[in-house]
């Protein structure tokens, strides 16, 4: 099609040079822009070191489905993505797609963006010291915009020392129909609609299934009370029971895809393993409650300020007067102001006798976008 756009085109200013009427030559002009072909849809299932905006056009512009999968966590994490003046606009983006929410990007001199209807997962091995180097440069972002609490984390002891050799099983019979059903369903069409949104199925939960996950819910709900196991992990385990429906369906779809209920046994299957796994962010976290630390707090209530206000700036008087108690004393307020000013969220400024918290436009802009969506 380019080729014959680009002959008639040759052709068009041919006639022109030559002083001959270019009519017909417009008109199979004409005829061939309206029988322009749709690009196809080329699969690209893996993201590894993408920027926000590259992850974006790729779910929005090619396929509408993906992850960002690998083994070495180090490239996700050391990524231009998570650097201290992107890391907030990815993390509040992955959360968005998380949610199921849209996304829009304005551009000034390309196509602007909108992300819409789209799945996206991430899958990401890395050594413990990597991960706490990320956490410890992102500050309490990555635990209090409440990314951790979207993961499901594996924490597990070495077994370095205790693996003597042993002769591998003759079939892996679970292994090989684990890999025949994934194949299966890679296999399936995408269900797309005219526009080449996804358009799934819904999964319901049948009367039983739903009896499982309430209780589910409730009991997760007790622990996060003073005393309770989850008390210093609650951001992770309020996303507990959500997680748990998510599984669920995932295991009901993988045993067989049409239906359009899951099964009670599933949700028991798979609140049994998100258990599992809040032990686990209870036991890399420490028991430390990072979520409420004063720069995050400082950092969220200076986000909502700037948000009500319209503005990208607050008077230190301010929070001192307006703020959190607990961040009204100077020196608590100086300490907590560097902490962000070394995440590159915040600068303080001088006036006069005025003492300005100029936050980050950058970051302020990908809150705002997040806060767009009317459906948040």
């Amino acid at each position: 099609w380019d080729s014959k756009v680009q002959g008639v085109k040759h052709k068009i200013t041919s006639l022109m040079k030559k002083g001959v009427s270019t009519e017909d030559a417009e008109k199979s002009l004409s005829v061939l822009m309206n029988e322009r072909p749709e690009e196809p849809l080329i699969p690209r299932l893996l993201y590894s070191d993408a920027t926000p905006e590259a992850l974006a056009t790729g779910l929005a512009k090619g396929w509408p489905s993906g992850g960002v999968m690998s083994s070495e966590g180090g490239v996700v994490f050391g990524s231009h993505g998570m650097s201290s003046d992107s890391v907030m606009r990815t993390l509040a983006m992955q959360n968005e797609l998380w949610d199921g929410g849209s996304i829009h990007y304005d551009r000034k001199t390309t196509e602007s963006i909108t992300v819409s209807n789209v799945r996206f997962s991430m899958f990401i091995q890395v050594q413990s010291a990597t991960l706490n180097e990320f956490l410890n440069r992102s500050g309490d972002l990555f635990r209090g915009i409440g990314s951790f609490a979207r993961f499901l984390v594996s924490h597990p002891d070495s077994t370095q020392g205790t693996r003597p050799y042993t002769e591998p099983p003759e079939d892996w019979h679970d292994v090989k129909n684990f890999q025949y059903q994934i194949s299966k369903i890679l296999g399936r069409d995408l269900p797309l609609d005219k526009s080449g949104q996804i358009f799934p199925m819904t999964l319901k939960l049948d009367e039983e299934a739903k009896k499982a996950w309430v209780r589910f819910y409730n009991e997760v709900e007790e622990e996060l009370a003073d005393g309770g196991n989850f008390r210093d992990i609650r951001d992770v385990a309020s996303k507990a029971a959500d997680n748990c429906a998510r599984l669920a369906a995932l295991f009901q779809h993988l045993e067989d895809h049409q239906t359009d209920r899951i099964d009670a046994g599933y949700v028991i299957d798979a609140a049994r393993i998100i258990r599992w796994h809040l032990s686990e962010s209870l036991r890399f976290l420490g028991g430390s409650d990072r979520r409420h630390s004063l720069p995050v707090l400082l950092d969220e209530w200076l986000i909502e300020r700037c948000l009500s206000e319209r503005s990208g700036k607050v008077l230190m008087s301010e929070v001192m007067q307006y703020g959190p108690n607990v961040l009204r004393k100077k020196r608590v307020l100086i300490d907590a102001l560097e902490e962000l000013e070394s995440m590159s969220r915040v600068r303080v400024i001088s006036e006069g006798k005025k003492r300005i918290i100029e936050l980050n436009p950058k970051m302020l802009a990908a809150t705002a976008n997040v806060a767009k969506d009317p459906r948040r």
